[in-house]
């Protein structure tokens, strides 16, 4: 129930700074990375910061969880790097890039393949 309110709080502020044209794609870099990291700063205290880090686990299934929530019942495509995030993020972007750009020039590409068929037919 928490990462399902979590999803949709999420949706919903994300929506309002969207217009019904956008695209609606989410990534999340390294998720589980900065969770580890922060258990092992909270391992290293004493007292209260236990109990921080015993809370971590539960964070990060929740965060996947509403992830998964974000992408299934919201109708977001989330993309989760882990490994090298920011490589495997700027590698995701720039071929996403290419393609919509392959794709955006299709349609002036057809007439110019036409034209020496047009031109041999005549």
């Amino acid at each position: 129930a928490c990462a399902e309110r979590a999803a949709l709080g999420l949706a919903a502020a994300l929506a309002a700074r969207a217009s019904e044209q956008d695209i609606r794609l989410a990534l999340v870099e390294g998720l589980r990375a900065a969770v580890l990291a922060e258990s092992k700063a909270a391992g290293a205290g004493a007292g209260a910061s236990t109990a921080r880090a015993a809370a971590l686990p539960r964070l990060l299934a929740t965060a996947e969880l509403a992830a998964l929530l974000l992408d299934l019942r919201c109708g977001w495509r989330v993309r989760v790097h882990e490994a090298r995030a920011a490589e495997a993020t700027d590698r995701f972007l720039r071929t996403l890039a290419g393609v919509a750009l392959e794709e955006a020039m299709l349609p002036f590409a057809a007439p110019r393949l036409q034209q020496p068929l047009l031109a041999a037919s005549v």
